[in-house]
């Protein structure tokens, strides 16, 4: 006997429904069914329910190795950009088969000292825990960090990073040996100082080279970035 288990309004009760003849049985009696191919499938949604309700989340943070607490630079005066969540990204900058993460960091305002902070990389050890290489790889570069896109602008197969911040973006090159290198100025990428918030990497021309999108937050804005075959940077749209 084929049943459709559906759910019913008024709570997750399920009910069944039997195809006989030329009728239906509902709990209200027989009705008419129109007579056409009808494959009845069992939907079996009181399994999938109870396992949902048995998910559950753990905070394994510390246990992890991740020791990690965003500047959002607040000192009372609610700036704008204080408001601001840190970007993040899972990366797998050595090639080793597990994702990493680098999680993005603010830093003080401009006459409110405080220890340096920096973004922060985190190596996945394939056991469950990370250890910060953040130094060790030349990513500990203090900037006022709001979002990032992994991508690889070079095509060599190794991802790079786009950090993109209030003040000057910096885009970091894989050098495939563990390490990155800040080359925003090489890149033709330095000058801007905007309040730039998230970004992308789009191949929007389809010719293999990776060209970069920045979203910048009021009335100032990036120009869109193609990369050339120099590996140098030239604006195609402002």
């Amino acid at each position: 006997m084929r049943r459709l288990f559906v759910s019913l309004p008024g709570g997750p009760t399920l009910r069944a429904f039997r195809r006989v003849g030329g009728t239906q049985v509902t709990p209200k009696g027989r009705v008419p069914i129109k007579r056409h191919s009808f494959s009845v499938l069992a939907i079996v949604l009181a399994s999938v329910i109870t396992q949902a309700q048995q998910i559950q989340f753990r905070d394994i943070t510390a246990q992890a190795g991740i020791r990690f607490t965003h500047n959002n630079a607040a000192f009372g005066k609610k700036y704008l950009p204080e408001t601001m969540g840190p970007g993040c990204a899972f990366i797998d900058y050595d090639n080793d088969g597990w994702p990493d993460i680098l999680l993005v960091n603010g830093e003080n305002w401009p006459g409110h000292p405080g220890p340096p902070t920096t973004p922060k990389l985190y190596h996945n050890n394939h056991d469950g825990t990370f250890t910060d290489v953040t130094r060790k790889a030349g990513l500990a570069i203090p900037m006022f960090g709001l979002g990032v896109a992994v991508g690889d602008y070079d095509n060599d197969g190794n991802d790079d990073l786009f950090i993109t911040a209030l003040g000057q973006n910096h885009l970091f090159h894989n050098n495939g040996t563990g390490t990155f290198t800040d080359v925003t100025k090489t890149a033709g990428l330095w000058g801007p100082n905007e309040f730039s918030t998230s970004a992308a990497w789009v191949d929007y021309d389809r010719d293999g080279n990776g060209c970069g999108i920045v979203s910048a937050t009021g009335s100032l804005k990036m120009p869109l970035r193609k990369l050339t075959s120099s590996t140098t940077r030239r604006r195609v749209w402002d």
